[in-house]
């Protein structure tokens, strides 16, 4: 009943609107082609490995296999840490530093491996690029959490803003990337170096153990100045982006359009700082943690939906009918705050918790259905006519 419920709703509210696409989006996924750079310092040491490792993979591997296995690698990182560290302020045992640090270094090898997979196989397609952008949204939280436990943060407001350190970056080079229609990586990104600090974080903290984060240097904590370059990290990827798009979109005069779309993004950072304003207790309940779901969820519907526009036409909402979720954890929270009238904040975040990840599951398999239908495509395995191209033998008599 909930389920239908939810579907019936959804409906009424257009939110499932997007997985049904015209005749024309569907032409123009269908031509897609991708282009773009990765400037990365860090992707140049990669590079021999990659193509190494690639050569390794069965021919008939589906690169959207390979990215689903990223995937899992995240969230079985997030899954231990939430296991071992619930209230992310726990001392981290240093098998789980090096466990993390693993998973997630494997889940970039994998990111970065996918479209060479595919390039190889001759299988790239507009779904397999919305389906790696996809995954990567859904991601950052899982390596946000990671990050909040390793340091030892614990849940408060400052460190519930720490996954928008991952969002921020991800989200302007998207968005680049939809108004220049190419993705053009800087020599410092997050996707390499971003993902690459990470992963160092985790393996100091399995060499030396999680004490390193607590001890002082000049006043200031190991783990407070680890935030402290991550912000700047984000910041400079931003700034590199903002640079690009302005530079790009002044030629057209169309500066207003490109900043409304950063709205949507706002709103949730907004909402989230009010959900957890003048809250001492955000472990109790878990509530914290649900409010770093709530946030992660709707990320991810927003970092897909832009990539979505981009490769289909479809233009980008500057408005999203599920931000109503925390939007109405934000007023019952000022409720509790001037009027001390309010639903529990616990249960209630973790109903929308629910009540989104339903609403997600639902949307993003209509969407799949639709897009892989549409270009005549699978999900994760490669289709009979893929497979017989690539098995079919070469003629000695023609010269490549």
């Amino acid at each position: 009943k909930a389920t239908v419920s939810v579907l019936y709703w959804g409906v009424e509210m257009g939110l499932f609107s997007r997985a049904t696409l015209t005749d024309a989006q569907k032409e123009k996924l269908r031509m897609y082609s991708y282009a773009g750079s990765d400037a990365s310092y860090l992707l140049r040491l990669y590079r021999p490995v990659l193509e190494w490792a690639v050569e390794q993979v069965g021919l008939l591997v589906s690169p959207n296999l390979i990215t689903l296995g990223g995937f899992a690698c995240v969230n079985s990182a997030a899954i231990a840490t939430l296991a071992v560290c619930p209230t992310l302020r726990e001392p981290m045992p240093q098998w789980l530093y090096f466990w993390n640090g693993t998973t997630i270094w494997l889940y970039q090898w994998l990111d970065n491996l996918d479209g060479k997979q595919a390039r190889r196989t001759m299988t790239s397609s507009a779904f397999g690029e919305l389906f790696d952008h996809g995954v990567d949204a859904y991601a950052s939280t899982a390596a946000a959490i990671c990050f909040i436990a390793a340091l030892q943060l614990g849940i408060t407001t400052l460190s519930l803003l720490t996954p928008f350190l991952i969002y921020f970056p991800f989200f302007f080079a998207t968005w680049e990337q939809y108004w220049l229609g190419r993705m053009d990586l800087g020599p410092i990104n997050g996707a390499m170096e971003g993902i690459f600090s990470l992963v160092l974080v985790m393996y100091v903290g399995g060499v030396m153990g999680g004490e390193v984060y607590q001890q002082k240097i000049a006043g200031l904590r190991v783990g407070e100045a680890a935030g402290v370059m991550g912000t700047g990290l984000a910041l400079f990827c931003v700034l590199y982006n903002m640079k690009a798009v302005a530079r790009g979109v002044a030629k057209e005069g169309t500066v207003l359009a490109p900043v409304k779309q950063i709205v949507p993004l706002l709103t949730l950072l907004a909402t989230g700082v009010v959900c957890t304003y003048g809250d001492d207790d955000l472990e109790a309940d878990s509530l914290g943690l649900g409010i770093i779901l709530v946030n992660g969820l709707l990320f991810g519907e927003m970092g897909t939906d832009l990539t979505l526009s981009h490769l289909s036409g479809i233009p980008f909402r500057t408005f999203f009918p599920t931000l109503l979720v925390p939007v109405v954890l934000a007023v019952n929270r000022l409720s509790l705050l001037y009027f001390n009238v309010a639903f529990p904040q616990g249960p209630l975040t973790w109903f929308a918790v629910g009540l989104l990840l339903i609403y997600t599951i639902i949307y993003k398999a209509m969407l799949i259905n639709s897009i892989t239908r549409a270009l005549k495509i699978n999900f994760i395995t490669l289709t009979e006519e893929q497979k017989a191209k690539l098995l079919r033998p070469v003629s000695p008599d023609i010269d490549l």
